[in-house]
């Protein structure tokens, strides 16, 4: 966590077992690890605005959804 005048920025990992239905994708027992940048801008002491980077398609790859570079779906 770093923080700045009116910013904060948060790197976040998780890390699970895809055990159950999830953005309808049911559950596939894979391990998941997944990044999260976040920034936060507040003003007179209260969140004004909140911006987030995740890394959505390393996640998908993970679970088995989307193939990773390189490798056909043939």
């Amino acid at each position: 966590m770093i923080a700045e005048g009116e910013k904060v920025a948060v790197r976040d990992v998780f890390k699970g077992t895809h055990q159950g239905n999830f953005m309808s994708i049911p559950a596939t027992g894979n391990r998941v690890v997944m990044q999260a940048i976040h920034v936060y801008r507040f003003s007179e002491g209260k969140l004004a605005e909140h911006w987030v980077a995740r890394d959505d398609l390393g996640m998908m790859q993970q679970l088995g959804m989307i193939p990773p570079p390189g490798r056909d779906e043939a």
